[in-house]
């Protein structure tokens, strides 16, 4: 874990590369409007497509599993030997894209051990929260594999609570890029509130470097 926690964080680039974008787009608006003055034409480009959100899902491909079992075995290590008293634990494997975040993941979802400890299992693949209720409701609906329709959160959390029952599970967010610390404070307390038996845990692969887990 902490190989793949040592990586340097990309937010000073960002933040350098953001300023200089800033730049060339005022660079830009003034030639835009020294351009109008003159009375010239603007050039109508296409505007690039946007790409679609990266989903995964929690299928281990025998071609992917090259490497890092150390790794692995660490983190399973900790979910199998936690202590009596802890409820819920998240653990972050942190890095850049393309390190294998995902496929650790994988390996550590679908491995014989884990599967026996964890009577309930949820994979997630979501690049923010922006909000709790769609995220508990996803959560339940991965559980039950049915649609969710009712729309009020203590419906949800109250159905989430009696789908659990006592059992322990793990949950994995894989590809987690963004998400507010206060929400998140949120959304593990409703967890920690609606199954109090131990030793339950958050998997999450990001390339946040200053994840804070709790």
């Amino acid at each position: 874990m902490k190989k793949v926690s040592d990586f340097i964080s990309h937010t000073t680039f960002k933040s350098k590369m953001s300023r200089k974008i800033n730049n060339i787009n005022e660079k830009l608006r003034a030639i835009n409007k020294l351009a109008k003055n003159l009375g010239l034409q603007s050039l109508m480009v296409p505007p690039r497509q946007i790409l679609p959100i990266r989903e995964t899902d929690s299928i281990v491909v025998s071609s992917e599993v090259v490497g890092r079992d150390s790794d692995v075995e660490v983190i399973k290590r900790k979910m199998l030997n936690i202590r009596e008293d802890v409820v819920l634990c998240t653990i972050p494997i942190v890095g850049m894209g393309g390190l294998g975040k995902t496929t650790m993941a994988k390996r550590i979802f679908n491995d014989e051990q884990i599967l026996k400890h964890f009577e309930k299992r949820v994979w997630l693949c979501l690049p923010e929260m922006s909000e709790i209720k769609s995220f508990i409701q996803l959560i339940l609906e991965s559980l039950t594999k049915r649609k969710v329709e009712v729309q009020s959160r203590d419906i949800i959390v109250k159905t989430l609570q009696d789908e659990l029952a006592g059992r322990k599970y793990l949950i994995v967010l894989d590809d987690f890029w963004r998400v507010d610390s206060t929400l998140w404070d949120e959304f593990v307390n409703t967890l920690r509130g609606i199954h109090t038996s131990r030793g339950n845990f958050i998997l999450v692969t990001t390339r946040m470097n200053r994840w804070r887990p709790q």
